[in-house]
């Protein structure tokens, strides 16, 4: 007897194709003419011996959730069309057409679904209490379509903040191709996702996603405890390049306001209730 091992693999070729979340693909599998009304069948993976027990559909079953096929004789193909594309769909497919005798006939292809995004994404860092600022490029064919900032996780649950915060502002330059948002005062709660553009349609490619965070102050925060009528005493630290530099003390978290809103500074090393000394 004469035992033949054969890899339960397919094929020579792979046709690799890229797409967006929320996009639809087709994928065409052509067949000689005498399998014309054979039975067609696409699956998951690169296993031939298991793709129609596996069949996610089939030409006795056109239709199922996302999928879809159509079987053209006259050009001897047929197609799978996935509509509502997720990232979860990403990966290997087979087409097949069974045969009655011999081993059913195979095509293969690679898909890949990408991230919904953008013209670009980036990360951005503010200060609470200061300005930042955020650009954002558009298509020249777009210089008179409204142009928008919202904030979400996700631009379908995104807010728009040009109609709600007159904290900010937004600059349009048509001779750029690009607007900016100013936040003329930041605060906690704008730290966050936001998407720019100017595509109502929320076209792939046409937006900016930015991340924005805030830096606070500071990594590590002493707690002292005195009762009323008695004093206390904080020592602050610094390099000694530093020696001659101006050193102040301020009420609050916000390193952006600190020195405007010192209580006292080594200008001025008494004030009230507070004293400040420097020991070089």
């Amino acid at each position: 007897m004469l035992l033949i091992l054969l890899t339960d693999s397919c094929c020579d070729h792979s046709a690799k194709v890229q797409r967006y979340e929320e996009s639809s693909v087709s994928f065409s599998c052509p067949y000689e003419s005498e399998y014309q009304n054979s039975l067609k069948y696409i699956c998951r993976g690169n296993q031939p011996s298991v793709c129609l027990q596996h069949a996610l559909i089939s030409s006795d079953n056109k239709q199922k959730g996302q999928f879809t096929l159509t079987d053209d004789m006259a050009s001897r193909k047929f197609t799978l069309t996935i509509t509502s594309l997720t990232q979860n769909n990403s990966g290997s497919y087979l087409c097949g057409v069974h045969r009655n005798t011999g081993l059913d006939v195979f095509s293969a292809f690679e898909l890949e679904v990408k991230e919904w995004c953008c013209v670009m994404s980036h990360k951005l860092s503010g200060i609470v209490g200061r300005p930042v600022t955020m650009q954002c490029p558009y298509p020249p064919q777009h210089r008179d379509n409204r142009k928008f900032l919202c904030k979400g996780d996700h631009r379908k649950n995104c807010k728009d903040m040009m109609t709600s915060q007159s904290r900010f502002m937004l600059q349009d330059d048509v001779t750029s191709s690009s607007f900016s948002v100013t936040i003329t005062e930041l605060k906690a709660g704008d730290a966050g996702t936001y998407w720019c553009g100017s595509d109502s349609q929320w076209s792939v490619g046409n937006y900016t996603k930015i991340q924005l965070s805030l830096d606070s102050c500071c990594d590590h925060s002493a707690k002292v405890q005195r009762y009323e009528e008695s004093s206390v005493s904080f020592s602050c630290p610094y390099e000694s390049e530093y020696q001659n530099s101006l050193k102040y003390i301020c009420r609050g978290n916000q390193p952006s306001v600190c020195l405007q809103h010192a209580l006292i500074s080594s200008d001025n090393k008494q004030k009230g209730q507070f004293t400040l000394t420097d020991d070089m």
